[in-house]
């Protein structure tokens, strides 16, 4: 095949050649739409007249070409040619077009210097390529030098060369690399990425001293997701350097087309890599490509916790309200029987008796001091007996559970869900300015995430980048205010509080709104993406990151569950017992009224009876 291709270059001196070689396909038969061509080879040729990107054929040429590749599976693509617009051209549709991924190896046969066609070089080092080029000298006739383009090099760099082609000895390595060799699993010369990066509420940001650097000085971060950049770059041997988005947003992809943030350097190649760690969304993946995740985080509702209160309503808690119920109805049919029975059975009993009988059961549940004025028979001591032992149980059942409730203070929590935030008008919610969480909440067309969106006219909506959370802990400690993040976010603020002063002022609520996983970022199709999940995965399953990420947050947990009810010793005041009170007002004015009643008819039966 070296053959041939070094006698079509010979041959053409204005056209170029392109040829798409498969082993075997995915389907039985060759899709229809493909130039078909025997022993699994498609050749695509026009001349170099026409080169520009909005040119038809030249669309159509790669639109067909990715389609057979996509119908293969293991596919070698093969380029000839010496024309230098071409060989730009091809480097900025075979990306664009996804032509060539890291499975697709890459031939390119040229006389020109990579110096001359930047893009190619480009290309070169980020596919499985090898780039073979005419040797000239006294006894090199019809002799090939095939060189490997490493990743990141400089434009004007020499590419390494592992092997030599004659046509009569053949192909001959000339070093201990294979032909398309695995350069991204660890590169072979120490290269340099940049890295995107941001300030959050567990990376900060800081100027060391480097004397290489412009200024003397260069950007470096503090955190756990920087000591896994740095885990991960020592087995690929790179170096970095960090760069801060002029926005301050990890990004997201707009509606206009643009992309803000993180998010959008990486899109735009300013940086090779972002760190983020990033939350997976439609929108992000349209334009860049995550790892494996390195964590998964829910957002919740954050917000802060009231000091503790007393309920004035606690006298009522010592009893289920079953048991409430249970006791009024209790007392109304034994009071109903011992009535039935002394209007059936004693029709001579004053009725004025049989009233204060009746009211006897009453007493007794009241623990009133009870008059009998006769003898009592067998079945009256027999009612009043088993009465007065429940009464009793009841009683003081109710006392000992009381004497414990009264010493216990509620914590209240009151918005565990997006639904219990929606419904205080008052409350005000943050949410992640340029975040992930924030755009799932705008793109939403229905639901509680769009009830959340229409907010935003009434004034409750709030976007503050993470650095600036800090700010708002007060309001949201008072409840004016509810943070809505990821949960590995807001925590941390409860794991710093706890650690200085070992109380949990903030709480999460218990209602989960999303979950989504985080991960890195960088270009679509880059293969250093291959290589960044095989180490994260390693990683992962030593239990590397779980330890640094715990390292970060101390007592992360020591929050989680805290209690909403605590247990103290201190004298009452009136404002915990005020609702023993209203029921005291309430009776004696219900008594107070009932007396005035029965003023009335007393005072109105004695002037009709004087009057008759």
């Amino acid at each position: 095949m070296t053959s041939t291709l070094f006698k079509v270059l010979n041959a053409r001196k204005q056209g170029w050649i392109l040829a798409v070689i498969t082993d075997f396909f995915k389907h039985q038969r060759w899709p229809t739409s493909l130039p078909q061509a025997s022993r699994g080879i498609a050749v695509f040729e026009a001349n170099g007249a026409n080169l520009t990107g909005t040119h038809p054929p030249l669309s159509a040429v790669f639109r067909a070409a990715r389609k057979l590749r996509v119908a293969s599976q293991r596919v070698v693509v093969a380029v000839v040619s010496e024309d230098s617009a071409f060989l730009a051209a091809f480097a900025e549709w075979s990306m664009r077009s996804r032509l060539l991924v890291w499975s697709t190896r890459l031939l390119v046969l040229t006389r020109l210097q990579l110096t001359r066609v930047q893009h190619l070089h480009k290309a070169l080092s980020f596919t499985n390529s090898l780039l073979l080029t005419p040797h000239h000298g006294r006894g090199t006739r019809n002799r090939l030098r095939v060189s490997v383009v490493l990743p990141y090099s400089k434009a004007g760099s020499e590419p390494l060369v592992v092997a030599t082609w004659t046509a009569d000895r053949g192909l001959t390595l000339t070093s201990h690399l294979p032909l398309f060799p695995q350069k991204f699993d660890k590169f072979i010369r120490r290269a340099h990425v940049s890295v995107a990066m941001e300030q959050s509420h567990l990376h900060k940001a800081f100027m060391e001293d480097d004397p290489s650097s412009p200024g003397k000085q260069r950007l470096g971060f503090k955190g756990y997701i920087v000591t896994v950049l740095d885990y991960l770059v020592k087995g690929l041997n790179i170096t970095y350097t960090f760069i801060r988005p002029p926005d301050g947003k990890w990004g997201n992809l707009q509606e206009d087309g643009t992309v803000t943030g993180m998010v959008g350097q990486v899109f735009r190649q300013e940086a090779d890599i972002g760190l983020g760690p990033f939350a997976l969304n439609p929108k992000r993946t349209a334009v860049i490509e995550f790892t494996v995740p390195l964590l998964i985080g829910s957002f919740k509702v954050f917000g802060g916790r009231e000091s503790p209160q007393v309920d004035p309503w606690g006298f009522l808690f010592p009893l289920a309200p079953l048991v409430w119920a249970a006791t009024m109805a209790a007392l109304v049919l034994v009071s109903a029987a011992v009535l039935l029975h002394y209007v059936r059975f004693h029709k001579r009993t004053d009725k004025q008796d049989i009233v204060l009988k009746t009211l006897t059961i009453t007493g007794i549940l009241l623990q009133q001091c009870v008059e009998f004025r006769r003898h009592l028979v067998w079945w009256e001591r027999l009612v009043l007996g088993l009465w007065m032992l429940t009464t009793l149980v009841l009683a003081k059942s109710y006392a000992g559970n009381l004497m414990s409730l009264l010493a216990v203070r509620h914590v209240p929590q009151p918005f565990q869900s997006l639904r219990d935030v929606l419904d205080a008008s008052h409350v005000i919610m943050i949410w992640h300015k340029g975040s992930s969480p924030a755009q799932y909440m705008k793109d939403a067309t229905s639901g509680i995430f769009y009830e959340v969106q229409k907010t935003e006219k009434e004034g409750r909506l709030q976007f503050l980048p993470i650095i600036a959370y800090p700010s708002a802990l007060n309001d949201v400690k008072q409840g004016r205010k509810v943070i809505v993040d990821f949960d590995l976010v807001t925590t941390s603020y409860n794991s710093k509080h706890f650690s200085a002063a070992g109380s949990c002022p903030y709480y999460l609520g218990r209602e989960t709104a999303a979950t989504q996983s985080l991960a890195m970022i960088s270009q679509k199709d880059n293969p250093i993406l291959l290589s960044l999940n095989r180490r994260i995965l390693n990683m992962n399953e030593a239990g590397l990151f779980q330890l640094w990420f715990q390292n970060a947050r101390p007592n992360a947990t020591a929050c989680t569950s805290s209690p909403t009810k605590i247990t103290i010793s201190a004298p009452f005041s009136l404002t915990n017992i005020w609702a023993m009170f209203v029921v005291l007002v309430a009776g004696q004015g219900l008594g107070l009224l009932f007396l005035c009643l029965e003023v009335l008819h007393v005072c109105t039966s004695f002037h009709l009876d004087h009057n008759l």
